[in-house]
């Protein structure tokens, strides 16, 4: 995971990006990504469909080929 910005004030907008790599030698099938987001964070958008379960944030990869990386951009405050 990474930030945008080093220090964000509350209410502010910024970036959060997930990367995700298969570092195996085989495809990876049904793949899931898991983020819970902080109680003082508030979700807006992303750069791919997700489910919201509460704090919970999932992403359905799907497949994954060995090698491959998948990235997510969030936009939250």
């Amino acid at each position: 995971k990474k930030v945008s910005r080093s220090q964000v004030t509350k209410g502010e907008e910024f970036y959060y990006t997930i990367h995700v790599k298969n570092i195996g030698t085989g495809t990876s099938n049904n793949v899931t990504v898991e983020d819970n987001l902080d109680l003082d964070l508030e979700f807006i958008s992303s750069s791919v469909p997700n489910t919201i379960i509460g704090r919970k944030l999932l992403f359905d990869i799907g497949t994954i080929e060995p090698n491959q990386i998948i990235i997510y951009v969030l936009l939250l405050y």
